[in-house]
């Protein structure tokens, strides 16, 4: 689902007051109860649940002008008050200097789960080459005169290293297919087609392990 796009309008922030008077706009909606203005109650808020989205539902916060807001608040205080921001996870937090929030694109929701994808594609590798090396050594008769060298185990970790290079340069596949077929810009859409992409390249390494189990089954 996509995410909740929540806007501080930094324009009309003029001091820690004004502040808090837009934070109470932009997150909180019907309350039978005033809210205070401090930053413990700022920091509660920030969690959901006031009327605008629920408790610790994932949010995309864009604070904008910022550059006038925190000149009118001074550097230390606005600083404060997006470290308190950062510390929730459910938060996608930015700000910007203009009026309007910008749109987050393809390719940046793309490139922030490289990293993930990376991770994914490590881990897997490690796990395939443990199945390689234990099921080779019993499953294997020795006619197939199977053996992990040094040699041999680093010869085939720089390779794998040369194929993770490789399954980031398809990665960005992934952002071509989403611009040119997801002309609603649904993330729910975005993360099936990553979803499919991320599990699709970590099961290509157990291929070869796969390979000694019908080796040895036949």
């Amino acid at each position: 689902m996509n995410k909740k796009t929540i806007v501080i309008h930094g324009d009309k922030i003029s001091d820690l007051e004004t502040f808090y008077v837009e934070v109470d706009k932009a997150i909180t909606k019907n309350l039978d109860w005033k809210t205070g203005h401090n930053l413990d109650s700022f920091h509660s808020l920030l969690r959901g649940g006031n009327g605008v989205y629920e408790y610790e539902e994932p949010i995309r916060l864009v604070w904008t002008n910022f550059s006038h807001s925190s000149k009118a608040l001074g550097k230390p205080t606005a600083k404060k008050l997006t470290t308190i921001i950062k510390e929730h996870n459910h938060i996608e937090f930015a700000t910007t200097d203009k009026s309007e929030p910008p749109l987050p694109t393809s390719i940046d929701w793309w490139e922030k789960r490289r990293g993930k994808y990376n991770a994914g594609l490590i881990i897997a590798g490690l796990l395939a080459f443990f199945s390689y090396a234990i099921l080779g050594s019993f499953l294997l008769p020795p006619k197939h005169d199977f053996e992990i060298t040094l040699f041999t185990t680093i010869f085939q970790g720089f390779g794998y290293l040369i194929m993770i290079g490789v399954a980031n340069i398809f990665y960005y596949l992934g952002n071509v297919v989403d611009t040119n077929v997801n002309k609603d810009n649904k993330d729910e859409f975005r993360q099936r087609l990553y979803n499919l992409g991320f599990w699709f390249s970590c099961g290509l390494p157990f291929i070869i392990p796969v390979v000694i189990i019908v080796m040895y089954l036949k």
